[in-house]
């Protein structure tokens, strides 16, 4: 099946939505692509974007904003293809090889998270 990508319209988030079949079960694979900014401050524009409440407002982005791919900008800053991070996210599905390098999202059942300073380098 091919992956479903897209683009939301309020935090200019790109996405890639994947099923695979992976030992006789089937996996939903979630890429995304978002600016967090420098994180320095609590108000920093790039991460208040984010917030729960401020996406159920009106968006506030700049055209320039949103004429900017997240995706795009990460695949030019990034050494790793898109194929090679699919590829290297899928293995981490074969013999459950996820367990040992990512972390159980506890109050969900089977659900796993890259830790969240892991680069686009493997």
């Amino acid at each position: 099946m091919s992956p479903l990508r897209g683009n939301c319209d309020k935090c200019n988030t790109d996405f890639e939505l994947q099923i695979e079949n992976v030992g006789g079960k089937l996996a939903l694979i979630l890429t995304k692509w978002i600016i967090l900014g420098p994180g320095a401050k609590p108000d920093d524009p790039d991460w208040g974007k984010r917030d729960r409440k401020a996406i159920l407002q009106e968006p506030d982005f700049q055209a320039i904003d949103m004429a900017v791919s997240r995706r795009a900008s990460f695949e030019t800053a990034c050494e790793t293809s898109i194929d090679a991070l699919r590829s290297r996210n899928l293995s981490y599905l074969h013999k459950k090889r996820y367990k040992e390098l990512m972390m159980e999202v506890y109050g969900c059942y089977d659900v796993w998270n890259l830790p969240r300073y892991h680069d686009c380098k493997d």
